[in-house]
């Protein structure tokens, strides 16, 4: 009888762990960088939405072998197109006008986002997001 109830309770517990892990994994997989990404829209910053575990990694990668297989044209000094083709697309579809011009996301192991300022004064707004969450 003793042996049965010290099986439940460990059974238990492990349950307990296993919950308690797998809310922490969600946590950091997907609520997290939503919730970051909801409270950078709201700021009037765009960019791509996020995506799960592999983010733009996919579209990154067919950017660039489509961009090298291309010959670069005459003596250009527009080569971002060639060198990172997938920002020089984001830079084109967000646009250049806002204050800051866009965020992107790449989640190959780390969740980790990347946010391009060209005006200084909103680097406070940005960390000021960054540190509620």
């Amino acid at each position: 009888m003793e042996t049965a109830t010290a099986n439940s309770i460990l059974v238990s517990l492990l349950c307990v762990l296993a919950v308690a892990g797998l809310v922490k994994v969600v946590n950091w997989i997907w609520l997290r960088p939503k919730k970051l990404e909801k409270l950078l829209r709201q700021q009037g910053i765009p960019g791509t939405s996020y995506r799960l575990l592999f983010g733009d990694l996919k579209d990154v990668a067919s950017l660039r072998a489509q961009a090298m297989t291309k010959p670069m044209s005459s003596f250009s000094h527009d080569s971002l197109a060639r060198i990172d083709p997938f920002r020089h697309q984001l830079m084109t579809k967000f646009g250049m006008s806002s204050q800051v011009d866009l965020f992107l996301k790449f989640c190959p192991y780390f969740l980790s986002l990347a946010v391009f300022v060209r005006n200084l004064d909103s680097v406070h707004k940005i960390s000021y997001c960054v540190s509620v969450i």
